[in-house]
């Protein structure tokens, strides 16, 4: 195995910096951090792709869209999310743009710092990406749809019959409408008459 090889991390840095003129390293340390910055921004973008997927989305999506006067729906939830999906794709391509200026500094030095400078991005960029995301995984909301407004009438109703309802519920019914509903078991005649009500107050 080369000794080449086993020179990674700060050590790979140290190496390049030593053997490169100032200017170089200077340029190549840009390059390092754009690339980080971009890993962190594909990373937000997975982020953003996966709420689509899964169903959760960042709690501070809620007041977003409280704060508007918005709705809290699944398309305006998707709505809100495709916009920052939008904002950061915006911001990748001025990364990639700023990127291509100092991408000619690799073909500067020799073909073993050239490996050098690729190990040291390689390992750079896994330490942005697990972090960003163990981050970004930690601003899921535990409020979902299903919490609030569930679409099936008949839950919705009977959740409602519930003694006490949870935050989430009673951030959402808070507007003003009237839930007249014993607190027992309903009919379905009863769950019908008390949906018409609901469907009746929010026209």
């Amino acid at each position: 195995m080369s000794p080449f090889n086993c020179v990674t991390g700060e050590v790979c840095l140290i190496f390049l910096k030593r053997r490169l003129q100032s200017h170089i390293t200077k340029g190549l340390d840009k390059l390092v951090s754009l690339r980080c910055k971009i890993i962190v921004e594909n990373c937000g973008l997975e982020f953003l792709r996966g709420c689509d997927r899964s169903g959760p989305y960042p709690e501070t999506f809620w007041p977003l869209l409280r704060k508007g006067n918005i709705e809290v729906t699944l398309f305006n939830l998707r709505s809100l999310n495709e916009s920052h999906s939008e904002s950061t794709r915006d911001i990748l391509t001025k990364l990639f743009e700023t990127q291509l200026k100092y991408l000619p500094l690799l073909y500067t030095p020799s073909g073993v710092s050239r490996t050098k400078f690729s190990n040291f991005c390689g390992q750079t960029i896994k330490r942005a990406w697990d972090p960003t995301m163990s981050k970004l995984l930690g601003l899921l909301s535990s409020t979902t749809l299903s919490d609030t407004l569930p679409a099936d009438p008949h839950k919705l109703v009977i959740n409602l019959s519930l003694k006490s309802l949870s935050h989430p519920q009673l951030e959402v019914l808070s507007p003003g409408l009237q839930f007249k509903c014993q607190h027992k078991i309903i009919e379905t005649s009863q769950v019908q008459a008390q949906f018409k009500n609901l469907c009746d107050q929010l026209e």
